[in-house]
């Protein structure tokens, strides 16, 4: 849960600095967590930007409302060499799939979804899909149609 958690407060950190406002500043130890192991994520992100992975990051944590790390490292813009700030916009393209995978992940883990349960529980207009199914005619060309799924697609 703990690696969970961290992993989607650096998720949301690079969308939400703006956000950052609305917590509390608290040392680590006073929301549970440990100054040492929290002190890792900037030596981990310089690893990261000096492999040539991305070019700089922001990182929160926060917890119980309190935010008890946030650091910005790297460059905003290496042709200049801006270095990145806390309040960096970034261009997320593609984020949607592991916003979802860490939101479905908490919820797994308190125990209020389950991955093995059929989409239908949850959107009930997904219950019944159909399956385009492909085949061919008399001449030989090919054909398609729609079926009932064998088995229900799971979360």
């Amino acid at each position: 849960m703990r690696r969970l958690a961290l992993l989607l407060a650096l998720v949301l950190s690079s969308v939400a600095p703006i956000g950052a406002a609305a917590f509390q500043a608290a040392k680590p130890e006073e929301v549970g967590l440990s100054r040492d192991r929290l002190a890792r994520i900037a030596p981990a992100l310089t690893r990261q930007i000096e492999e040539g992975s991305f070019p700089g990051a922001v990182a929160l944590v926060a917890r119980k409302g309190r935010i008890a790390y946030f650091e910005a490292v790297g460059q905003l813009d290496p042709k200049n060499g801006a270095p990145m700030s806390k309040d960096a916009i970034f261009r997320l393209y593609s984020m949607t799939k592991p916003f979802t995978s860490v939101a479905i992940m908490l919820l797994v883990e308190d125990g209020r979804l389950r991955l093995m349960d059929p989409i239908g529980v949850y959107l009930p207009e997904l219950a019944k899909l159909e399956v385009l199914v492909q085949g061919t005619d008399a001449a030989g060309k090919p054909t398609y149609t729609t079926v009932a799924a064998e088995k229900p697609v799971t979360v």
